[in-house]
């Protein structure tokens, strides 16, 4: 599967294509986050429009490149959780239906794509069910770092008719201690759920076994973790955040092996 594949309807997704032409350069798109922090709805339109590369009137700006897809996200400003009671905040729903509006009405690029986030640990169907509703065309995933509560996820999605709307791209990280084992499970706001220790105690178990002992563990897990995702049917492919040295070496060795291939 090539990037381009992502920015096509959910009914038309090209299978998987694994054998690319010798020699030849994977197309590259730009991806653009828009967070909405505390912006109102004319100050958040004002920044997709800004974020897309277009001005006002939808226009392409001189100095800035054009992007293919907007990835939009409610933010992590400090006082969002304060202020969330008052009903009054944006969030990436409402900023995907500002979006959609736009494009619709030609301030936006009509061929500009709209992407959302979820949470696989923590995200019901219904919320995702209800950014693809919004306009939500492709949406990226947290890692699948706990196997009960991805799966559940998963089938649920399966069920609410997500995966015929939307392209599904699923998180990877790649674990190479007890330490980033435990930063994606806070990053993810799973440390307290079924199945966390575990996965911590795992780590814990090889460091304590070695170095080598802790990179053959670490090349397992990833490997193992690479490999449900894409077996699943109607998962469009992934998306990898190797967010250590050590985690690069380890993305690096995988994309070698083809562990990412189909």
């Amino acid at each position: 599967m090539h990037w381009s594949d992502l920015f096509k309807p959910r009914k038309v997704l090209a299978p998987p294509d694994l054998h690319p032409a010798p020699g030849s350069v994977p197309d590259q798109y730009i991806v653009r986050t828009v967070g909405v922090q505390l912006r109102g709805p004319e100050a958040l339109a004002q920044r997709l429009q800004e974020r897309a590369g277009v001005a006002r009137n939808g226009a392409p700006l001189q100095e800035a490149a054009a992007a293919d897809a907007l990835l939009l996200v409610s933010g992590s400003h400090a006082l969002r959780p304060a202020l969330s009671w008052t009903g009054a905040l944006q969030d990436s729903k409402s900023a995907l239906q500002i979006a959609r509006k736009q494009r619709e009405h030609g301030c936006l690029p009509k061929a500009l794509s709209l992407w959302a986030v979820s949470n696989p640990l923590r995200d019901s169907p219904d919320s995702v069910l209800r950014k693809v509703d919004a306009g939500a065309e492709v949406l990226l995933t947290q890692p699948p770092l706990l196997n009960r509560q991805f799966e559940a996820w998963y089938e649920g999605l399966s069920r609410s008719g997500v995966m015929e709307a939307a392209h599904v791209v699923i998180g990877g990280c790649m674990l190479t201690s007890a330490r980033s084992a435990d930063f994606w499970l806070r990053l993810c706001g799973a440390r307290h759920l079924e199945g966390a220790e575990a996965l911590i105690a795992a780590f814990v178990k090889a460091e304590a076994a070695g170095k080598a002992a802790l990179q053959q563990h670490s090349y397992e897990h990833a490997k193992a973790q690479i490999r449900q995702a894409l077996e699943l049917p109607a998962v469009a492919g992934m998306h990898v955040m190797p967010v250590s040295k050590a985690g690069r070496r380890l993305a690096m060795q995988l994309v070698q092996e083809n562990v990412f291939q189909r």
